[in-house]
Parts: structure tokens; C-alpha cells; sequence
């Protein structure tokens, strides 16, 4: 990626789809450039990423300084400069299925970060179950796996996307991870695996402390983070 240098990447101030490529960043060690829009500024950068909307990921090294956009679409590059995305093609057709399973997933980022607590009663019952109905199914698979991770024992670019995902369920519903024996262990393994994924974790901002989420939101409101990390970073 040196070669891409400086690189920056761009999100309004929410814990959703941009916390999948900082944990492949810092766990890659990859120097970046992490500006976080204020809700007051959304609009007036809007005219000025390519689809009106985050993350995006400019590459001020590159000639013309491309601006990449489509979270997935940013963590594939990722992964494939940084060997978090497997070459062998069956390796990755599993990485980008697990993947995917965490995209479909993508209502919880607002359950998280933009409901209010009377939207919160309108949609979070539907929103945690549909959840945890799609999890079960993948739980099972990785309790039948021998590996630590959806391929292999090294963690791939959908892990990182699946643990996302993790995270926030539980903080929308604790107890969430404790049903799901195969998808808790996962989560553990991966904070104890990365070095740089740890760092991340120990400085980023956290629930209740104004810097993330709209009013009223469980993330800006809560003073609880995940208990799963807090004696791992």
C-alpha cells in the first residue's frame, strides 16, 4: 500500500461500515489518515464523494488521486494488498460469503448509532432477530470447523467484516454473543490474534462519549462498551 501513500479515509461519526477497514488497516499496519465527519458537515462534503455517500478511501499517493468507494469494494483492495484476501479461489468465495452474511446484517450499524429509543422499540426486535436467526446458521458452521477463522487459521477480510457485526449485536442486545458458542469463541480469537487490531480497540472513541452516534442513539447514550475485549486491550 506504501506505494498509494498518504491514504485517507473518510466516514461520518458512527461505528458502522468504515470500523471493518480500520481493524484491516491497524491489524495490517498500514498507515492512513482516519477523518471522521461531524453529522454538521455531511452535507457539505456530500457533493464531493463519488456516490454522495461513505466510506471512501482517497489515494493521494496515486496518480490523479483516485477516490475509491462501496465499503466492500474498498476492503477487497485492502485485502489484497495487505494478504487479507486469499488467492486460491475457493478460499475466497468463503471469505466473501462470510462477508456477505455481515453486509446483509448492515441494519444494526443505525440500531446502533441512529435510532432513537422510540425507534428502538418500533424495529429492534425484528432487526436482533433477524440477526441472530442468520448467525445461528453460521455459528454451526464454525463450530464444525477445525479452523479458527472462516479460512484457515489466519484472518481474512470477511472475519474482520463478521466481527463487525458481532460487536455491535452485542452492544444492541448483550447476551447476544453467549448464544452463538461457536461465533464467541471467533470474536475473542481475533482480538487475541492482532497485535494492531488491540491498539485500535483501546483508543477508539466509545459509547457515551459524544464523539459517535446521533442523539439519543444507544451510541451516544451508553457508557457500557463490549465486555468480550475489555481485558484484552
Amino acid at each position: 500500500m506504501h506505494k498509494f501513500a498518504p491514504i485517507e479515509l473518510k466516514y461520518p461519526a458512527v461505528r458502522a461500515r468504515a470500523e471493518t477497514l480500520r481493524m484491516m488497516l491497524h491489524h495490517s499496519n498500514i498507515t492512513f489518515t482516519d477523518t471522521v465527519m461531524p453529522f454538521s458537515k455531511i452535507e457539505e462534503e456530500r457533493p464531493m464523494a463519488p456516490m454522495g455517500v461513505w466510506p471512501t478511501l482517497t489515494l493521494h499517493g496515486a496518480e490523479g488521486k483516485p477516490v475509491l468507494f462501496e465499503s466492500g469494494a474498498i476492503a477487497r483492495f485492502i485485502g489484497k494488498h495487505a494478504e487479507l484476501y486469499p488467492a486460491d479461489p475457493l478460499a475466497a468465495a468463503r471469505c466473501d460469503a462470510v462477508f456477505e452474511v455481515a453486509q446483509h446484517l448492515s441494519d444494526l450499524n443505525p440500531l446502533l448509532n441512529m435510532f432513537d429509543e422510540e425507534k428502538r422499540k418500533e424495529r429492534g426486535e425484528t432487526i436482533i432477530g433477524t440477526a441472530l436467526m442468520r448467525l445461528e446458521r453460521l455459528n454451526k458452521q464454525f463450530e464444525a470447523s477445525e479452523h479458527t477463522f472462516s479460512v484457515g487459521n489466519d484472518p481474512t477480510m470477511g472475519d474482520f467484516h463478521l466481527w463487525h457485526v458481532l460487536d455491535v449485536l452485542e452492544l444492541c442486545a448483550p447476551g447476544s454473543l453467549a448464544k452463538l458458542p461457536g461465533l464467541e469463541a471467533f470474536f475473542v480469537d481475533l482480538v487475541k490474534s492482532s497485535e494492531g487490531m488491540r491498539r485500535y480497540l483501546a483508543e477508539r472513541p466509545k459509547p457515551g462519549s459524544g464523539e459517535l452516534g446521533a442523539p439519543n442513539s444507544i451510541m451516544m447514550t451508553s457508557t457500557s462498551e463490549n465486555p468480550y475485549y475489555k481485558d484484552l486491550i
